[in-house]
């Protein structure tokens, strides 16, 4: 038994011998097919970048033909200087008025929110205030403060300050 028992464990043994250097045999064939690969790669990237230029080129013409021609300008040495208004009432809004009036404000309103019973969620006004500016004439001006603050059932109004002002240079 033991003269054929060596021939079958020799056959094994030379089997795998010879199936672990087979993919060595591939590993050489990879190696030799990447350069081919590779430039097989770069062919393909130059014809798509020379597709992508004849595209840009046909869009660009036929963006051309359906555009209509601008008429040339002269180039211009300097910039169009800004056309200022001539006429008597545009002159005149840019003109002070004595006595002008200007009133101006701000406001403070809150948001509350309950769930106790009896009680509303709502908007509150807090308080309000105005501002009035007034030049008088070209040496005397005017300004005052006025403000209201919300209660329940009406409004507390205020005269917050009150500045007559009069410029001894000017």
């Amino acid at each position: 038994m033991r003269p054929r028992f060596i021939p079958i464990v020799l056959l094994a043994f030379v089997s795998t011998v010879s199936a672990q250097s087979a993919p060595a045999a591939t590993d050489s064939a990879n190696e030799t097919s990447i350069p081919s690969l590779l430039e097989h790669i770069q062919r393909l990237e130059k014809r798509v970048s020379e597709l992508e230029d004849n595209q840009r080129k046909q869009a660009a013409a036929q963006a051309n033909m359906t555009a209509p021609a601008a008429p040339e300008r002269p180039a211009m040495a300097e910039p169009p200087k800004p056309e200022y208004p001539t006429s008597a009432p545009e002159v005149r809004e840019a003109e002070i008025h004595y006595p002008s009036l200007q009133i101006r404000g701000f406001g403070d309103v809150d948001f509350s929110a309950t769930d106790e019973k009896g009680r509303t969620s709502g908007f509150d006004l807090g308080q309000f205030d105005l501002h009035f500016a007034s030049p008088l004439s070209q040496k005397v001006s005017y300004f005052g403060e006025v403000s209201f603050t919300a209660r329940p059932n009406t409004y507390d109004l205020q005269v917050e300050r009150t500045i007559i002002r009069y410029d001894i240079i000017r």
